[in-house]
């Protein structure tokens, strides 16, 4: 999968280019609620998506113990 780039926030290099998900590309996902509204538009809020992604990265591992089990593989 490949981020769209962007142009540096970082004053002393803007040239450097940036990788990351877009707040409008987040917003159309499950994870909405880590976008939130700022004066200068849209912005990604990491600490919620850090969050967010901790709890389904957790969800994910019991799915995966709860499948293992089933096939007889976790004694």
């Amino acid at each position: 999968h490949s981020f769209p780039t962007r142009r540096s926030s970082d004053l002393s290099n803007p040239e450097k280019e940036e990788y990351g998900i877009m707040a409008q590309d987040l917003e159309k996902t499950p994870l909405k609620s880590t976008v939130i509204d700022t004066p200068e538009g849209k912005m990604v809020d990491t600490r919620r998506l850090t969050t967010a992604n901790t709890a389904m990265i957790s969800e994910l591992g019991n799915k995966l113990d709860k499948a293992l089990e089933y096939m007889g593989r976790i004694k």
